[in-house]
């Protein structure tokens, strides 16, 4: 009996101290940002505008990213890092491998011009274009029509992920983890917006809200640095667009799906 008592003696300490460290463990997190640069695809979309003039839905509009050339200037420079399409994060590893982040994804979304829409709906503006139509094909020309958000479509977000390790290296500095999770936030596009006669309109507002999911891979090493490469899609919903300043009440609404590609570098402390 004395000999069983004394190995718990001796045990019990052990055993503590395992559990300490493994709660610790447990309890243990880290912090990171991360900036890189994108590539997005939208789907068609349908483009409702509507004034005192004017109310008509420009339907199945074709939209692209607008990529900034590859030079030093735009992508070395600092006071040039928010030209191109980038992302931009801040967030936080928690216990069981559940990271929070908040961001900014800076894309670009220009309608074509010269590309052929549906046009359905009136103006009664007096210039080339008064009259009603319905559901008839037109060109979308600079007279008539130029509307982007290049300055940009600017989706701040929360993203909540769940992390799996794939890969580990020796003394935990290099790994590779995969990442799976949603996504949701507001848009806060500055929309450069010129319709027919009226004055071009270049104002950030709050136009609406986006969601989606998004997955990823991220690579670490040197202790502190990571590189991600990732996928994110989902639906962008813009109900309050300004196409002529904020002292009118016109406006445009649209919604469209959308996928973006983006590259990043990161550091991570834990702590």
């Amino acid at each position: 009996m004395r000999t069983i008592t004394a190995l718990l003696l001796l045990l019990i300490p052990n055993i503590l101290f395992a559990q300490q460290k493994k709660q610790a463990k447990k309890k243990s997190y880290s912090i990171f940002t991360s900036w890189g640069y994108n590539r997005a695809f939208f789907t068609r979309s349908a483009i409702h505008f509507k004034g005192q003039e004017y109310d008509f839905t420009l339907k199945q509009t074709i939209a692209k990213d607008r990529q900034s050339p590859l030079s030093a200037k735009n992508y070395l420079n600092v006071t040039n890092l928010t030209i191109p399409q980038y992302n931009f994060s801040l967030g936080v590893l928690l216990p069981r491998d559940i990271s929070v982040t908040i961001g900014q994804d800076h894309m670009k979304y220009v309608v074509q011009t010269y590309s052929i829409a549906t046009l359905d709906g009136y103006t009664h503006i007096p210039d080339e274009f008064q009259g009603d139509y319905h559901n008839q094909p037109i060109v979308i020309t600079p007279d008539f029509l130029h509307f982007e958000h290049t300055d940009g479509l600017n989706y701040v977000h929360a993203t909540i992920n769940k992390e799996k390790q794939l890969l580990e290296g020796k003394r935990r500095q290099t790994y590779l983890k995969a990442l799976l999770g949603v996504h949701a936030g507001v848009l806060i596009p500055r929309s450069d917006v010129k319709l027919m006669h009226y004055d071009r309109n270049d104002k950030f507002h709050l136009a609406g809200y986006g969601l989606g999911f998004n997955g990823g891979l991220r690579a670490g090493f040197l202790k502190y640095c990571f590189l991600r490469l990732d996928y994110k899609a989902g639906n962008i919903n813009m109900p309050d667009i300004l196409t002529r300043g904020i002292a009118y009440k016109d406006r445009a609404k649209q919604h469209f799906g959308f996928a973006e590609f983006f590259y990043s570098f990161g550091l991570q402390y834990n702590l």
